[in-house]
């Protein structure tokens, strides 16, 4: 395996070229973003779209050969249901598809991201609820990452940002977000 082919393209997903050109264009921008929309909507199969389309992925074959993409990016998928910290998560990310690293702790990833030739990485956290403990992980996990190569996407199914639990402007790494619904794909 190797980091961008780590995540793969869902081969029956409904075209939503217009949405992923929105997101790229906000992450090209240095936004976060709060992604939302109904249970069901597709919200995951985006985000997994828009992962192997960040990461290059080899098995993308000219699948989204018309969307522009971000040079000199990666970006990692977080679990909010997962047991495992963010932290954690990243970490099995990195190990599952670098073969032969191991890296254990956040100053090992800090220490292999400014290795790397990248210039941007966005962190995608998807099954967040609107309560304050999620967005609190979420705070947590920002903190060892306070920089402006790093760019995050909270995927859940209601605005985060407009939501009572937060009563300020909601950002990390110094950015605030914008907020992009999905919506249900009309034929």
């Amino acid at each position: 395996k190797n980091l961008h082919n780590f995540y793969k393209p869902l081969d029956d997903f409904v075209d939503r070229n217009v949405e992923l050109c929105q997101i790229i264009q906000l992450l090209s921008d240095n936004k976060n973003i709060n992604l939302y929309g109904e249970n069901g909507i597709g919200k995951s199969y985006l985000v997994k779209e828009l992962l192997a389309i960040l990461n290059k992925s080899d098995n993308l074959k000219g699948k989204y050969a018309k969307i522009p993409t971000i040079k000199n990016c990666f970006a990692f998928y977080f679990d909010g249901k997962s047991r495992k910290t963010y932290i954690s998560q990243l970490e099995e990310a990195i190990n599952n598809s670098l073969m032969g690293s191991k890296i254990s702790g956040i100053s090992e990833v800090h220490n292999l991201f400014k290795r790397t030739k990248l210039q941007q990485f966005v962190f995608i956290f998807v099954e967040i609820k609107q309560s304050a403990s999620d967005i609190e992980k979420i705070e947590e996990f920002s903190h060892h990452f306070k920089n402006e190569i790093y760019s995050f996407i909270i995927v859940s199914e209601s605005s985060v940002i407009s939501s009572s639990i937060l009563s300020f402007d909601f950002s990390l790494s110094g950015k605030t977000f914008t907020d992009l619904e999905i919506k249900e794909m009309i034929p």
